[in-house]
């Protein structure tokens, strides 16, 4: 009761405080896409083979061409061989590196290896025989498991009123299935496993009427759930040992120092727009201005990864830890850092380079921009003096970004996407 108690008044002086926010005690944070790690490094494998996976469903689901083990590996093929997997363009800033590293064995290649040696396609394959069809196939990895899935469907009611008062009963039928697949990655130079992953995942499908419960087939089939599960299945299976892109939110230690803490809401705005220019200069400056600060080296560490700098980041990151050692944000940013290096090693082993961000911090860079209002199918004038009297200098559509040089009553004098200079009415723009 007591702890209880001391809970409410906590979270009483928590609402009624009006100098304590959510943002101060979790801090400030912005998105941006990055290469990740995989959870595994499969060291010298640069050539894999995936064989069928053994069903272990229903024997019914199967026999109705249900049979999943032939085709989970064809996903994971789709996704081993995509160039950016993962990759949301417009969160993007560091410089792309493909994430198809492996060679990958065709099926048809693997199907004539295992007919010769007189074994079965779908059949069930133990670890030694992988590593003797590797052999065969000149692969380093032969990866190789299981699956299963089941669905079943519930029905039922539920009862409203409508407004004139009279009861309405609505019936539904809903279908969900459950999918499960463990996979084992063999070295084919030991035949030892390597590495292990198992997955699940969960679809389901529902329909509603007024008049009775819909009939089976108004609802998603089983197998197209079965589809979606083990595509979604492949995906963490791929992650598990490659790298891959994913979005992510980095979240910055709030500034505690009074002298830099507008600077700093400043700078995380900027981040938050995905300017990372100009975000980035103003943690250099508080950085610069009080280097033994660990939140300040931090937050740098946290830019620098952001836009793929990695080996920056780590050395940001383990001074950060050096200056408060007892911080776990900061051991677990080192140890991520860490991970990062490793990946790069690996990479850079098959001829894969990170090209290092170079932060823009030109003044043209730097400066504040101008949206032109409208349409991009409508064009807006620039003249060549602020005054709708002289030239004008080129129409350019709604919706372009352009760099302010100066703010004057009325206008703003702004740089065109030739290098040229020119005059925006102050009502035809939008100052971002």
């Amino acid at each position: 009761m007591k702890n209880h108690l001391l809970l409410v008044i906590s979270i009483i002086v928590f609402f009624s405080t009006p100098k304590i926010s959510w943002g101060q005690l979790f801090g400030p944070s912005f998105s941006a896409c990055v290469l990740n790690t995989p959870t595994k490094r499969l060291e010298n494998v640069r050539k894999i083979a995936i064989l069928d996976f053994e069903d272990k469903s229903n024997f019914i689901l199967r026999k109705l061409g249900a049979d999943f083990g032939d085709r989970l590996p064809g996903y994971m093929t789709a996704d081993l061989i995509e160039d950016y997997r993962g990759a949301v363009e417009k969160r993007i800033y560091m410089h792309k590196v493909p994430t198809n590293v492996f060679s990958i064995i065709e099926r048809n290649q693997i199907d004539v290896i295992l007919k010769e040696q007189g074994l079965s396609v779908s059949g069930a394959i133990d670890e030694s025989q992988a590593a003797d069809i590797g052999k065969l196939l000149g692969v380093d990895a032969m990866i190789l498991g299981n699956l299963s899935y089941s669905f079943e469907d519930e029905t039922y009611t539920r009862t409203s009123e409508k407004k004139d008062g009279t009861k309405e009963t609505t019936y539904y039928r809903k279908r969900e299935l459950n999918a499960s697949a463990g996979m084992k990655i063999v070295s084919v130079q030991t035949g030892e496993i390597v590495g292990t992953a198992n997955f699940t995942n969960s679809q389901s499908d529902t329909e509603s009427s007024k008049k009775g419960y819909p009939s089976k087939g108004a609802v998603d089939s089983g197998e197209f759930l079965a589809e979606k599960a083990f595509k979604s299945i492949s995906k963490r299976l791929v992650n598990y040992f490659a790298p891959y892109y994913q979005t992510r939110s980095f979240s910055l230690r709030k500034v505690k120092f009074k002298k830099f803490r507008d600077d700093a809401k400043d700078a995380n705005k900027f981040l938050k727009d995905g300017e990372m220019e100009r975000g980035f200069v103003i943690y250099k400056k508080i950085y610069d201005a009080d280097p033994y600060n660990p939140i300040a080296a931090y937050n740098l560490g946290t830019i620098h990864e952001a836009v793929g700098n990695f080996m920056d980041a780590k050395k940001y990151y383990e001074l950060a830890y050096q200056l408060e050692g007892d911080s776990k944000v900061y051991k677990r940013a080192v140890e991520k850092a860490k991970e990062y290096a490793e990946m790069i090693a690996d990479l850079e082993a098959i001829g894969i380079n990170i090209e290092k961000y170079a932060f823009d911090v030109s003044a043209e860079s730097m400066a504040d921009k101008v949206e032109v209002k409208g349409s991009s199918g409508s064009r807006v004038a620039i003249y060549s003096s602020p005054s709708k009297s002289s030239e004008i200098v080129v129409r350019v559509p709604g919706g372009v970004d352009l760099s302010i040089i100066e703010k004057m009553k009325g206008w703003y004098k702004v740089r065109l996407i030739t290098g040229d200079e020119g005059y925006l009415p102050e009502r035809d723009g939008k100052v971002k």
